[in-house]
């Protein structure tokens, strides 16, 4: 499928997509935007009044041309307005994870060094609590930073780790001074 066709088809069901929740309308999209691209993902808005929709490509520099294409290419319809890659939106929000709820501005991260390859960046979040080190819990930082700093900010993190809380190093910063630290980092 191609973006004409996938605009084409979201034009023939706006209406429905409008009617639905902020979610049931993202998987509706969703099933058909990775026509277009295996990659691609979307976020939508639950405000039945005017929907927002996040085209996202899961941080993959490599497709955030396309996604900003594809984002423009979009129709002009009263109620939408379609973004390329996820916004920052800043920490203050409050996450469900693991049975717990995890306020993200309360989290803080330690830069990390490699004297291998200096010029790549990688963080260690520290949670607070009883978190593991696992894939799971790595993925889950990964959407809160994206979150936080935007997609294509977060994108220049090459290297994640999550540590609990008392194993950090001297370094710690609050997660709302990531966004400056990525910032500092490339300039």
């Amino acid at each position: 499928m191609n973006a004409a066709t996938f605009w084409d088809w979201f034009c023939k069901n706006e209406a429905k997509l409008k009617r639905a929740d902020g979610q049931a309308a993202a998987e509706s999209l969703e099933e058909m935007i990775v026509k277009v691209d295996a990659r691609l993902g979307v976020e939508v808005s639950d405000e039945p009044d005017y929907r927002e929709v996040f085209i996202t490509v899961g941080g993959d520099p490599s497709g955030f041309h396309m996604v900003e294409e594809l984002a423009k290419a979009g129709p002009t319809l009263q109620g939408w307005r379609f973004y390329p890659l996820k916004p920052p939106k800043g920490f203050e929000f409050v996450i469900n994870f693991g049975g717990k709820q995890l306020n993200a501005s309360t989290l803080s991260f330690e830069p990390l060094q490699s004297s291998k390859e200096p010029e790549k960046l990688g963080i260690r979040i520290i949670l607070p609590g009883s978190y593991s080190n696992d894939e799971q819990v790595r993925d889950m930082m990964r959407l809160v930073i994206e979150t936080g700093i935007g997609e294509k900010a977060a994108s220049q993190i090459s290297f994640l780790d999550v540590a609990k809380a008392g194993s950090e190093g001297s370094k710690l910063l609050p997660i709302a001074a990531l966004r400056e630290y990525v910032d500092w980092h490339f300039s």
